[in-house]
């Protein structure tokens, strides 16, 4: 199968990982691939070990910008690639050399298929886990199932371990938005227009837990609540409408908890805020931001409600310590 696929990079500050990763790409056992990378403005000798990679494979194409973040370097790179299928790699992680032609296999069987999700292997350093479902093909009106049963492994809000046709991301005009959860929107809008999704059980995409910095810690004002409660309400009430099943709300609902929490939450992370006023600042703004947008959750449940009550009235000036042991839980609770 002469099936051209295009494996878009975006690279911040990754030269310690760079080396890693392109080399398990070029290990593919598939040999009939593109590599665009994006050099999101790094500060670190990334670009050089890009451009050495460049001249050693013409597979590989380098596009350099100045640092507008992941989603923005991922659509260049969605401008930039040729191929008939798009998929991602993040800068940091590694693949195995069967990667590419598990798709491939996948698309000899089943050849109207449009989006192919595979597993994933969770790497701490010091242990692996495999995050995975059951192979199983989703045809048209059962493609909403199968996206269901990728939120609840937590495999949705991902795009390095899916398989996108470019067509279909074309004649939709589908971007990556700045925002919070941009993979996940993005999957939720590509979801809209799929035909068939076949879901694999096979992980060979490696994803490496990492506390440094790279591309993903970025901070995002208040505001972005409200944008991204509004696209996951347009987007939710899309597929609702195209599949005739009012789930969505379940889903949308889980979305919106637990970037919330996550937004407070990575406050308190290494990387976060180590000013305690900055802090204290910011969780007002939030807790503004959500009272002056309550009405559009006006569809959430009575129980998460509550939830984003209960977090609301939290005094700002709550001690950290308090405040950082309230984490765990709301995890708890968000599953």
């Amino acid at each position: 199968m002469n099936t051209l696929i295009s494996i878009i990079i975006p690279v911040y500050n990754s030269e310690e990982y760079l080396e890693t990763c392109f080399r398990s790409i070029l290990k593919q056992t598939y040999s009939y691939f593109e590599v665009i990378i994006i050099n999101d403005g790094s500060q670190d000798d990334s670009q050089h070990i890009c451009e050495r990679f460049c001249t050693e494979s013409d597979k590989f194409h380098l596009i350099n910008q100045k640092n507008e973040g992941v989603d923005k370097a991922r659509n260049i790179g969605l401008a930039a690639c040729k191929g008939d299928f798009i998929t991602f790699v993040d800068s940091d992680d590694y693949v195995e050399e069967n990667w590419l032609q598990t798709y491939i296999n996948t698309l000899e069987k089943h050849p109207s298929c449009d989006w192919i999700v595979q597993g994933i292997i969770i790497d701490w350093g010091t242990k692996t886990s495999k995050e995975a479902l059951p192979t199983k093909l989703y045809k048209e009106n059962e493609v909403m199932e199968g996206f269901f049963q990728l939120e609840k492994r937590y495999l949705s809000g991902f795009t390095p371990n899916k398989m996108y046709k470019r067509s279909v991301i074309e004649a939709n005009a589908l971007q990556f938005k700045y925002t919070l959860k941009e993979d996940l929107l993005f999957n939720i809008q590509y979801c809209q227009y799929v035909h068939e999704l076949c879901i694999l059980s096979d992980a060979h995409y490696h994803y490496i837990q990492r506390t440094n910095g790279s591309l993903v810690h970025k901070r995002y004002p208040p505001y972005y609540m409200k944008n991204l409660i509004e696209s996951l309400r347009d987007a939710g009430t899309a597929l609702a409408r195209k599949y005739n099943n009012n789930d969505y709300e379940h889903f949308t609902e889980n979305c919106y908890l637990t970037s919330f929490v996550a937004l407070l939450a990575s406050m308190y992370k290494t990387n976060g805020i180590k000013n305690k006023k900055e802090r204290i600042a910011l969780i007002r703004e939030y807790q503004q931001e959500r009272k002056s947008n309550a009405h559009i959750l006006l569809h959430f449940s009575s129980k998460s409600k509550k939830l984003f009550g209960d977090i609301a009235k939290l005094p700002a000036t709550i001690s950290d310590s308090i405040f950082s042991l309230l984490f765990p839980f709301m995890k708890k609770i968000l599953g």
